[in-house]
């Protein structure tokens, strides 16, 4: 670990960042909308250059850090929850969250002897498959081939059989993931109290602030379409944590007891909660509302995001990618929510890993091949669209962030562009950093950047 910061003023900069008493949940993008309006962050670094702290990480992961006081939480592949210490950058505490982690024993044990099984079947459904796909392609050269046809067939009617054994031991064979996602994409969330972190095994688990404990659980597998892996993020609402997987799955965040789950398609987006009338509402990249208290769905239809999340401003969603568009919600006489379209929007046709920033009327956003485009809050239209000039190719993965006075973009190659917010854009900065793609996180005059072997503390001297 590197330190290149006195202890002292360190110590002050911890204080100006502790949560006051009954704050907000803090967790994904800090409040879920990347915006630290009141913060004062660098705009220049390097890997020599503003560096308060560097602390190597244990391993990779995409999560966003979260500042609790003078703790940062941070993830770690495949399944571990990091506490670092936010004045100097040591490691306080880390806690694994595998299978054998938090399943009973007798289950565990049981795991134990069901996942070779599993892993055999798997591989001769592969197999099967691979040779099917052989069959299929022979015949549309040659269909009259009687034993090719015979042989596809009866492959068909064996396949059934292979995904039943497959199904009855592969309960807790670790799902597939990638190796851009991992297991560790979801940022923790925490109340001031305790932090409540989630897998892409499928693991939720609840710590207080020291690393102890209080529960731990495997909820069910993620959906996982082609097999990339699981990033939509916890929530906290009234006492209860809010988890994705498949379902909208409430949880009593003290005894980790499921509470109720709502049919909502999952994908890698997360939810944010809201409020709309008297009532905490969560609303999914795919467009649903549903309500806190009793997990029903009260609007459907707002939009449909695949990779990023909406972002909620005085009663409006906005739902930001090619095709996107915004929505007011207001309070029904009959509990419901009724949705108001207000506008469409059509930025750069590409995929948006990254969710957007709405600041002053503006709302700011990347494409995953950076072009970068800002679109007006009250109808829609894009005032301003261009390619960052971010030099070699690579993809954008980080949610914008507001950071004081200045809007940030990354990539994944540890480029960050800094520029002033305007209808035309003034590019102010450009720095470099390691590989990463987590969200960057102000805090006072800090940022933090979670890189993937990292823990930056970047603030001027």
């Amino acid at each position: 670990m590197m330190r290149v910061f006195s202890s002292a003023l360190c110590i002050i900069v911890v204080a100006a960042a502790a949560p006051a008493a009954g704050q907000q949940a803090v967790g994904w993008r800090t409040d879920g909308t990347g915006k630290y309006p009141s913060a004062t962050p660098p705009t220049e670094w390097s890997p020599t250059k503003n560096v308060v702290w560097r602390t190597r990480m244990p391993s990779w992961s995409n999560a966003t850090p979260v500042v609790v006081g003078d703790r940062i939480f941070v993830c770690s592949e495949p399944a571990t929850l990091v506490c670092v210490n936010a004045a100097d950058g040591t490691i306080r505490w880390t806690k694994p969250n595998t299978y054998a982690d938090v399943l009973p024993p007798e289950v565990w044990a049981q795991a134990q002897e069901d996942i070779p099984k599993a892993k055999k079947v798997q591989r001769e459904i592969q197999a099967t498959r691979k040779e099917m796909g052989k069959l299929a392609r022979a015949l549309r050269k040659k269909r009259d081939d009687a034993e090719a046809k015979k042989k596809l067939a009866d492959l068909r009617a064996k396949m059934p059989e292979l995904v039943k054994q497959f199904n009855a031991v592969a309960t807790y064979l670790r799902p597939p993931t990638n190796k851009t996602n991992g297991y560790s994409s979801c940022t923790p969330v925490s109340d001031g109290r305790h932090v409540y972190a989630l897998y892409g095994n499928g693991v939720a688990a609840c710590y207080d602030l020291d690393g102890n404990r209080k529960w731990g659980r495997w909820i069910e597998k993620p959906l996982n379409p082609s097999n990339w892996g699981h990033s939509t993020s916890p929530a906290l609402a009234g006492g209860k944590l809010l988890i994705h997987l498949r379902d909208l799955v409430a949880l009593d965040k003290n005894t980790g007891k499921e509470v109720w789950r709502a049919k909502c398609r999952a994908n890698w987006g997360s939810p944010v909660v809201t409020r709309v009338g008297r009532a905490d509402v969560v609303v999914t990249p795919g467009g649903d509302v549903v309500g806190t208290e009793d997990g029903k769905i009260l609007a459907k239809g707002l939009g449909r995001l695949t990779y990023c999340a909406p972002i909620v401003n005085n009663g409006v969603v906005y739902f930001i990618q090619a095709g996107g568009r915004a929505s007011k919600l207001s309070a029904a006489a009959d509990g419901k929510v009724t949705v108001k379209p207000l506008w469409t929007t059509r930025p750069k046709k590409d995929r948006y890993y990254a969710s957007p920033v709405l600041h002053d009327g503006l709302i700011y956003t990347i494409d995953q091949k950076t072009h970068f485009s800002v679109i007006d809050a009250k109808d829609g239209k894009v005032v301003h669209q261009k390619p960052l000039n971010f030099g070699k190719r690579g993809q954008a993965y980080q949610s914008v962030t507001l950071g004081g006075k200045f809007i940030f973009l990354s990539r994944q190659d540890g480029t960050t562009v800094v520029l002033e917010p305007s209808r035309q854009p003034k590019q102010v900065a450009e720095n470099k950093l390691e590989t990463f793609r987590a969200s960057i996180v102000c805090v006072a005059d800090r940022i933090y950047i979670r890189t993937v072997s990292h823990l930056y503390c970047i603030g001027s001297k």
